[in-house]
């Protein structure tokens, strides 16, 4: 019997057929026999009989009944009765029981016990099944909770914030998907202050301390008590532009890392028939990423958190994880690199500058594109990006390219020089101008969660709840040539 099966293109069905490609699982082929015939004798004696089936069920097996079935097999092929195994067969045995051991990486004594055993193949491919069934999952940047997508489980399952923070009100140990994900991530981080919470949940934003109050209406009165639009205009805040920009993200780690980088390439050289070519070899560098620790300390009011009519929830965690995310964005642009502060963009040795030195113009700013590729930095096209304030902006919009045209600097559809252009408050006072290839900026969380301390008692007597939270975080420029920033404003 011939049968042509469809394996489903999910992550379930792609192992299934990677696992049946590699020869690690058997076939079962369900049958009801509806009708068979005497056909003859074997030369061992026994008798011959031919049957007519009709197949219900085929499974992918660890061992199955019957090893003449399998996937890929010729319908050429016939059963053979067992025979006691040749010299030939047994070297075969365990040559193919080696090959499997390499392939996967199986411990010597495993392979050794199963050779000396006289096992099969096919058991040691079951072996290998198991094994690899029962290993532990890897940490990845999408952390696993029992064999599935963290932060897809914890979006089906309706993940909350805000029942995290009533669970201390009420002294109530925590339960559901929020137990499930502070124990799993605790795991990871080997330990934690208060109460981890999923890292999905860091919206890049800017670290600020603000008091959310339903006693006064401009600190979430509105909120409390009464129908509200499902809509709520949130505070005007400064964006965070440097992931937009298309710095790296690392998520998941949760140690100090370094990454390679070529700090100078091979060169290719002409030479005479004859002439040695001159050696020439490329070095190696390292930039690192180390734990430096950004907090957020913020309070909420019982009633906010108790009786809000419309979705605290979201108004919540904008207020704290994204706080927290706007701290690695003005890091990222101008940290110092002291006291407990990465180094920004803007602070970094090798970074290329431009100096305008009177009113910005088009001059200057194709500059700003010509020193980043006199370095061989390699345009993408996509990641290539200005940041400037609100004020450099409003300079670049009123001077035109050339003059007497009314084509200026900042482009329609928020463009310059045809890169993308965009507008921060988190950069340092005096209207400094930052271009480059942020893709070679990295932007790394360590962790996979953030470390939440709830403190219902502090507060209590004005019935806030203080919240404080940490994220582990470092930023990190792989090449600073591929950066240019002005020495003094663009909008003068």
């Amino acid at each position: 019997a011939r049968a042509s099966v469809k394996f489903s293109r999910s992550q379930a069905g792609t192992d299934a057929f990677r696992d049946a490609e590699d020869g690690l699982v058997g076939v079962s082929f369900g049958y009801v026999t509806t009708d068979h015939t005497r056909s003859g004798q074997h030369e061992s004696g026994a008798e011959i009989r031919k049957f007519a089936a009709t197949g219900y069920e085929i499974s992918l097996v660890a061992i199955p009944a019957d090893t003449t079935v399998g996937v890929g097999r010729s319908h050429t092929q016939t059963m053979n009765t067992p025979s006691a195994p040749t010299a030939e067969s047994e070297r075969s045995r365990i040559s193919d029981i080696n090959l499997l051991a390499r392939k996967f990486n199986v411990p010597e004594a495993d392979v050794d016990r199963h050779i000396a055993e006289g096992l099969s193949v096919d058991a040691f491919r079951a072996h290998i099944l198991e094994s690899r069934a029962a290993a532990k999952p890897i940490a990845t940047d999408a952390p696993l909770i029992g064999g599935r997508d963290f932060n897809g489980h914890i979006q089906r399952n309706g993940y909350s914030v805000l029942r995290v923070v009533r669970s201390f009100l009420d002294e109530t140990p925590l339960a559901g998907i929020e137990k499930e994900a502070h124990e799993e991530l605790k795991r990871r981080n080997g330990g934690s202050r208060g109460v981890m919470i999923p890292l999905s949940q860091l919206v890049p934003h800017r670290a600020m301390q603000r008091a959310l109050s339903a006693t006064y209406s401009a600190n979430g009165g509105f909120l409390a008590g009464q129908h509200v639009s499902p809509d709520i205009i949130e505070f005007l805040r400064p964006s965070s532009q440097v992931i937009a920009s298309g710095a790296r993200l690392l998520q998941g780690i949760t140690q100090d890392t370094t990454f390679p980088k070529v700090l100078t390439g091979s060169a290719a050289t002409w030479v005479a028939e004859g002439v040695d070519s001159a050696q020439s070899e490329p070095t190696f560098g390292q930039v690192a990423v180390t734990k430096k620790c950004l907090s957020v300390y913020g309070q909420i009011s019982k009633e906010l958190i108790m009786s809000a009519s419309v979705d605290a929830e979201n108004l919540v965690r904008t207020d704290f994880m994204d706080a927290l995310g706007e701290g690695i964005d003005y890091a990222a642009l101008a940290g110092t690199g002291s006291a407990g502060q990465p180094l920004g963009i803007m602070n970094t040795t090798g970074i290329n500058t431009v100096t305008f030195g009177a009113a910005p113009s088009w001059g200057k700013v194709v500059e700003f594109e010509q020193v980043v590729a006199e370095d061989n930095t390699q345009s993408d096209g996509a990641s290539f990006a200005w940041i400037a304030t609100p004020a450099v902006r409003a300079a670049f919009k009123k001077t035109p390219k050339v003059s007497g045209q009314a084509v200026f600097l900042w482009e329609e559809g928020d463009k310059v020089n045809g890169y993308s252009a965009r507008v921060s408050t988190n950069m340092p006072a005096g209207n400094r101008v930052v271009f480059g290839k942020f893709s070679e900026l990295l932007v790394a969380l360590f962790g996979g969660g953030l470390d939440v301390v709830i403190d219902p008692y502090t507060l209590a007597r004005k019935r806030l709840v203080a919240i404080t939270a940490t994220q582990w975080a470092d930023i990190a420029i792989r090449h600073p040539v591929a950066f240019a920033v002005s020495t003094d404003s663009g909008a003068q």
